[in-house]
């Protein structure tokens, strides 16, 4: 475009009016200035007048506010001089020897004669209407006022109050036939009993009226129907001077108005009324005459919502005031802001005239300058966008630079566009082999000398050659000379040419083929894993069909957790591996073996052949099992147990097979360990009933069924109970009562004995507060208990319960628990003996007996197990033992306690063994706590007897 052309665009465009329009634009410039500031000027006048009214309203609002809590504060006062009046007539009329009397006799005519003047005297002066004598049992005695109506019951609530309290008691009540009173009940009281009540009431019409009076407003009081009878409401305006009409309003009754006719607002108000109440300010108009008007709720005594009280003030001369001066004000502000109007009018019009020679002068003078502002903006714009550009293409080869894909693109004509150099770097191209400009086929073949695995030059290229000449997508996986594996996605482009990416996917290969490998083989042995073997096991299975059979062998070994307790998870872990290696070695060609958890490890002898061939592998695999290990410089002995179950005979599926074999090796350790066995089908109906026990276990507890029985504990030089011990019996609902020894070692197994030796520990506790003296109670702790870390809270709990004093309470422990973790034990132990209790060794002589226990902790006392007393008469090494552990325990100061006591002969010679306590059948079995008592007294006669 020419500079000409260019100017008289941008001034066509962009530049102000000629000269000649300068005058419109001006006037249109003041008329644009002058409208909004009319409007502005309507705006406030308007806006002055609305607060003028609103004021003047709010005025109005507050005073009829006053007003409203005026006739509240003067509604109280009148009641409340209204309730000293009538409690000063009560006063005197209690005093009235002739009326109480009459009214202990309940002679009603006696009391009508008498209180007859007394109601007239009292209405004329102080316009109390309601005289009642009312009976204890608040039944009407006599209405003064209306005599015929007696004997009915009263529920008023004033009266209510003055029967519960035995006092005076006032207040304002709607009653049910319409009326509202202000009412006082007093209670005749006569040599200190109630003989009945006196009542006096004064009409709300009447103060409703000194309040109109005195405050020159209206009051209407209206009330809900729902607080009426109507039938009953209907037989009481028959007698009422100003009858109110029950049928004036839907919801209300106007009991009280202090003006016959209700203003016409105030009729239309009542007639809408619902139940919702709740204060409100109005102004009404009616027939030329102006009201503000309030509403509040109205309530009674009982601060029971029972309908509205409508105040009016007549405002007629108030609201003709204010409207004229609301008028005036309107006028003032209108005149003013029409002078102010006009001035501005004058001032803009001087305003134009300078605003048209202004822009004559500076027309020219604009668009000179806008030319060299246009060319300088779309340089700027030029700038700009080519520095957007440049940033652009940085971000972009920046990101296609640093892909972890190589990327390479082509043109129509198959000559390469751009390619990064993540592609070269896969197929060792040098710069000048990816340059770009570069024809495809040049580009395949060099890639192809490299190496592409076992396909020739000139085939890949044609090839890929063929690929993209067909324009579609496609995908392919190539594996290089150099072992690397590369993914190839080619995409063609809409306009000619494609673009692919290839991705080095070698490492990802490697951690699948890893994944699947793990997913079927162990991890630390190399082993197949559970599903491998299953994998094997139903592939023999399958040939067992058709007439072969197999062997299962599940292997555990013996002693494992001990290596892995004492030297660590990591000799453990090598031994695992040694143990797989010397399995491997018994394995034939079609046998399998594979480790399906921890120490457990399970083989497929297939074909199985004769029962001897099995007998020969499991004899082999415990030999080389057994054999010592020598891990990091410790020598290591464990051993093997084996279950053997074959198919088809022990089961024809690998479930059932598995389950099978599994119980074979359970028998196998109950049986020694060591050692193999086969399946047997009363090993399934054994396991069933150890299954079945096990559920009736496990709810036991929850459904009471245990019960803790007590051996008395015997002094041998005084023959008095020392103490008891304490022993769980299970009370089965079908099996009755089991002993500990048929369910205590099911109870570790599966790791309930934590809950149970609590539970014994706190119900020894408990009973045992109740014995006599400082007989102690003796519990057993399992070393599940030790390991659980609560045992000392738990001890700690029992004794807070309980109340028990800690010396009364003694813990029996086995040689078990100090086997494993000594140090940890001893620490609970000192614990334990620095909170009081005693602590003693069970079952001494049956496990290691080692001294260093001994030492290591200073026991309380020490028990001989029973089957050194039971042999104690008849094999001299016995007493031998129990006189040398005797004078041990002496020696150390701890007591000696001798278990399964039965004959006297056994008695006499632990005494001359020297040992100082004794529990057995010869004094007593096993006792419920409840005989605990009786079995005292018999022992104690007992022992006098024996005395």
């Amino acid at each position: 475009m020419k500079l000409e052309t260019l100017t008289n665009e941008i001034a066509r465009r962009d530049l102000p009016p000629e000269a000649s329009d300068s005058r419109s634009v001006a006037s249109g410039i003041r008329l644009r200035m002058l409208v909004p500031l009319a409007a502005t000027m309507v705006l406030l006048v308007t806006t002055f007048v609305l607060i003028f009214i609103l004021e003047t309203r709010h005025r109005q609002a507050e005073d009829i506010a006053r007003t409203a809590a005026s006739v509240d504060v003067m509604f109280r006062e009148q009641s409340a001089e209204g309730i000293q009046v009538m409690r000063s007539i009560m006063e005197l009329l209690l005093q009235d020897k002739n009326l109480e009397a009459a009214l202990r006799v309940r002679d009603r005519q006696e009391l009508l004669e008498l209180s007859a003047p007394i109601l007239n005297e009292i209405r004329a002066k102080n316009h109390i209407t309601h005289f009642y004598y009312i009976l204890p049992d608040r039944t009407m005695l006599l209405r003064v006022q209306a005599p015929d109506k007696h004997g009915d019951k009263i529920g008023r609530f004033v009266l209510a109050e003055a029967q519960r309290t035995g006092k005076p008691f006032w207040g304002n009540e709607q009653g049910p036939l319409g009326s509202f009173t202000l009412r006082v009940a007093y209670p005749w009281v006569s040599n200190g009993e109630v003989i009945g009540y006196l009542e006096l009431g004064i009409e709300f019409e009447d103060i409703m009226q000194s309040i109109k009076n005195f405050l020159d407003v209206n009051v209407f009081v209206a009330i809900n129907k729902s607080f009426f009878d109507r039938a009953l409401w209907e037989e009481a305006q028959e007698k009422n001077e100003r009858p109110v009409p029950w049928d004036e309003f839907p919801a209300v009754v106007v009991l009280s108005r202090t003006t016959p006719a209700i203003p016409a607002p105030i009729t239309a108000y009542l007639a809408a009324l619902n139940e919702q109440h709740s204060k409100r300010t109005f102004e009404i108009a009616w027939d030329g005459q102006v009201a503000q008007t309030i509403v509040v709720p109205f309530t009674n005594l009982r601060d029971q919502l029972l309908g509205e009280l409508v105040v009016t003030r007549d405002i007629t001369a108030g609201a003709y005031e204010r409207r004229e001066a609301v008028i005036g004000v309107a006028l003032l502000c209108a005149i003013i802001g029409g002078s102010l109007i006009l001035f501005f009018y004058i001032l803009l019009g001087r305003v134009q005239r300078d605003v048209v020679e202004g822009t004559a002068r500076l027309g020219e003078a604009q668009r000179v300058l806008t030319v060299e502002q246009f060319e300088r903006k779309r340089a700027e714009r030029e700038l700009i966008l080519q520095s957007e550009i440049n940033i652009q293409y940085e971000r972009l080869n920046a990101a296609i630079t640093n892909m972890p894909q190589g990327l390479c693109m082509f043109d129509a004509d198959q000559m390469l566009i751009v390619s990064n150099r993540r592609y070269a770097e896969i197929y060792g191209l040098g710069p000048e082999d990816a340059m770009p400009g570069t024809p495809l086929d040049m580009v395949l073949e060099r890639r192809a000398a490299i190496g592409m695995g076992a396909e020739t030059v000139q085939d890949y290229v044609a090839e890929r050659l063929v690929a993209e000449s067909s324009r579609q997508p496609s995908y392919c996986v190539k594996e290089l000379a150099n072992g690397r594996v590369v993914a190839i996605s080619h995409q063609p482009m809409p306009s000619g040419g494609s673009i692919a990416t290839h991705e080095d996917i070698t490492e990802r290969r490697k951690a699948e083929a890893q994944i699947e490998h793990l997913a079927h083989f162990d991890a630390l042995t190399n082993l197949p894993n559970r599903v491998s073997f299953r994998t094997d096991l139903n592939r023999a299975l399958s040939h067992v069909a058709r007439g072969d059979t197999l062997a299962v062998l599940c292997l555990d070994l013996d002693h494992f957790k001990e290596v892995n307790d004492t030297l660590g998870h990591s000799i453990g872990d090598v031994l695992l591996q040694t143990v797989a290696g010397r399995i491997k070695e018994c394995m034939r060609a079609t046998d399998s073996v594979a480790r399906l958890g921890g120490d457990e490890f399970a083989v497929v002898q297939f074909p199985a052949g004769q029962p001897t061939d099995c007998i020969s592998l499991a004899t082999r695999l415990i030999a080389v099992i057994t054999g010592p290990y020598d891990i990091d410089g410790h020598q290591i002995v464990i051993g093997a147990s084996i279950g053997i179950a074959f198919a088809p005979g022990d089961g024809n599926d690998v479930d059932r097979l598995l389950k099978n074999a599994d119980m074979a090796l359970y028998r196998a350790k109950e049986d020694g360990r060591g050692i193999y066995r086969f399946f047997e089908q009363e090993m399934d109906s054994r396991m069933q009933a150890r299954r079945t026990l096990e559920l009736d276990l496990r709810k036991a507890l929850a459904l009471g069924e245990f019960e803790v029985f007590y051996q008395p504990l015997m002094r041998m030089d005084t023959n008095k109970v020392t103490g008891f011990e304490a022993l769980l019996r299970w009370w089965h609902p079908q099996r009755g009562l089991i002993m500990p020894g048929d369910f205590i070692p099911l109870a570790e197994e599966i790791g309930l004995i934590g809950s149970i030796g609590v539970w014994v520990l706190k119900k020894a506790c408990a009973e045992a507060v109740c014995w006599p003296g400082d007989i102690t109670v003796a519990v057993n702790l399992s070393p599940a208990q030790f390991k659980s870390g609560t045992l000392v809270l738990n001890v700690i709990s029992a004794l807070a319960e309980s109340g028990l004093p800690a010396h009364r309470l003694e813990l029996e422990i086995t040689e078990t628990v100090l086997l494993e973790e000594t140090e940890t034990t001893l620490s609970i132990l000192n614990q334990l003996k620095d909170l009081g209790v005693r602590i003693a060794m069970d079952d001494f002589g049956t496990g290691y007996s080692s001294l260093g226990y001994l030492q290591k902790f200073p026991f309380d006392k020490i028990k001989i197990d029973r089957s050194f007393v039971h042999d104690l008469l008849q094999k001299p090494q016995s007493a031998a033992i129990v006189r040398a552990v005797s004078r041990l325990g002496s020696a150390l100061g701890m007591t000696m306690s001798a278990e399964g006591v039965e004959t006297i002969g056994q008695l006499e010679q632990l005494r001359l063994e020297g040992c100082s306590e004794c529990q057995g059948f010869l004094f007593s079995e096993a006792r419920r706590a409840h005989e605990i008592g009786s079995l005292l007294r018999q022992l104690d006669t007992a022992e006098k007897a024996v005395a």
